[in-house]
């Protein structure tokens, strides 16, 4: 490889999903950025815990409230251009 993988990652349209209890999801957005990142809510799957999960997001004392918005909705609205 010419680069390193992350290199690639960041340069590329590339998105991610997370939920509200992973332990890696401050450090991926110290690497990686917070512009990559959807929050995925497992709804409605059966073992999903919505809506509980979004209080549980909005919670994190790891993350910043603009990276808790960008995860939450705000690259969703940018990718799919609804706002």
């Amino acid at each position: 490889m010419k680069r390193k993988p992350s290199t690639a990652a960041k340069e590329r349209p590339w998105y991610f999903h997370t939920e509200a209890e992973e332990q890696m999801l401050s450090y991926f957005i110290s690497v990686m950025g917070d512009d990559k990142v959807f929050f995925a809510s497992d709804f409605p799957h059966w073992d999903g815990d919505y809506p509980a999960t979004v209080d549980e997001m909005l919670e994190r004392k790891d993350l910043s409230e603009e990276s808790q918005q960008k995860v939450m909705g705000e690259n969703a609205r940018k990718l799919y251009r609804l706002a």
